[in-house]
C-alpha cells in the first residue's frame, strides 16, 4: 500500500521506517566500548557508522537531503527539502549521482572530470531555481556511483531524504525497480516522495497532515512524525486507517477501537 501511495498520490508522501537504535546512543556505546575495551561492542558500533557522509554537518544540525536530477519531479523535491529545512531550522544537501566513465575509456580521469562538470551543472541549475531563506544553508554534492548506493549513504546522516516521484518507463520499473522502491526498505530516516507539480504554498489555507496506519506495524514512528509535521505547520492532524470494502461491521468496529487505543 505504501508503495502505491508513493507512486500515485497528488501530495508529498512520507514513508516512515520501523523503530531503530538512536545514532547518539550507538556513538555513546562505541565510546563506552572503547574505554572499557569491549572489542565486540566496538566492532558493532563501527559497522553502524560505516557509510557516513565525508563532511558531516555540525553537531545538532538537522540535515535534509534531496536527491536531484534534471527532472521536474527532482526540482519539486528540492523545493520541498528547502521548506522542510526552513521549518526545522536545518540545512539542505542536494545530491546528484552520475554514471562513472567506462573502464574502456582511454583517459579515464579526463572523462570523469567532464562527467563531474556536467553533474555539477545539473546541481547548479536546480539550486538557481530555489528560493532559499537566509537561515538555510544549501550545499551540493556530485557523486560518481549508482543513485541508490549514493542516496542510501547520505541518508545515514539525514533527518529526512526527499526524492521526486520516479518517472521511469515500465521496462525500467520491471527490471530495475524505481529508486524509491529500492530505498524505502533500506534507510533509517523518513523518505519523502514529492510529485512534480508541488510548490510551496503560502497564501492557501493550511492543509491537514494525514497519518495512515495499518495497525500491523508499530504506529509510534509515523504518529510522532505526523504530530511534529502538524505542529510545525500549525495544521490539523488526521489519523486514518482504511478497511477493505469487504470488511464486516465487527471488523470495522474492532479496527476503530484499535485506532482509538493508539
Amino acid at each position: 500500500m505504501s508503495h502505491y501511495c508513493l507512486s500515485h498520490a497528488s501530495c508529498p508522501v512520507v514513508a516512515v521506517p520501523a523503530p531503530s537504535f538512536d545514532r547518539a546512543e550507538i556513538r555513546d556505546a562505541a565510546e563506552l566500548a572503547t574505554s572499557s575495551g569491549t572489542e565486540q561492542d566496538l566492532a558493532a558500533a563501527i559497522q553502524v557508522e560505516e557509510g557516513m557522509i565525508e563532511e558531516p554537518p555540525a553537531a545538532g544540525t538537522t540535515l535534509v537531503v534531496a536527491g536531484v536530477d534534471a527532472s521536474a519531479e527532482s526540482l519539486a523535491a528540492a523545493h520541498y527539502a528547502v521548506k522542510m529545512a526552513e521549518l526545522r531550522g536545518g540545512d539542505v544537501v542536494l545530491v546528484h549521482a552520475f554514471k562513472p566513465p567506462s573502464t574502456r575509456v582511454a583517459d579515464k580521469e579526463q572523462a570523469l572530470s567532464k562527467a563531474r562538470m556536467a553533474a555539477e551543472k545539473v546541481l547548479e541549475a536546480v539550486a538557481a531555481q530555489l528560493v532559499i531563506p537566509p537561515q538555510v544553508r544549501v550545499s551540493m554534492k556530485a557523486e560518481p556511483a549508482d543513485a541508490v548506493e549514493v542516496l542510501e549513504r547520505y541518508a545515514h546522516e539525514a533527518a529526512m531524504l526527499v526524492l521526486g516521484r520516479d518517472n521511469v518507463s515500465w521496462i525500467e520499473r520491471l527490471f530495475l525497480g524505481a529508486v524509491t522502491s529500492q530505498l524505502v526498505d533500506h534507510i533509517a530516516c523518513p523518505l519523502v516522495v514529492v510529485p512534480g507539480n508541488w510548490r510551496p504554498r503560502y497564501a492557501r489555507a493550511r492543509l491537514p497532515v494525514i497519518v495512515a496506519l495499518d495497525l500491523e506495524t508499530a504506529p509510534e514512528p509515523a504518529l510522532k512524525l505526523g504530530y511534529e509535521e502538524a505542529r510545525l505547520r500549525d495544521a490539523r492532524l488526521i489519523v486514518l486507517h482504511a478497511q477493505p470494502m469487504s470488511a464486516s461491521d465487527h471488523e470495522v468496529h474492532a479496527a476503530q477501537f484499535d485506532l482509538d487505543v493508539v
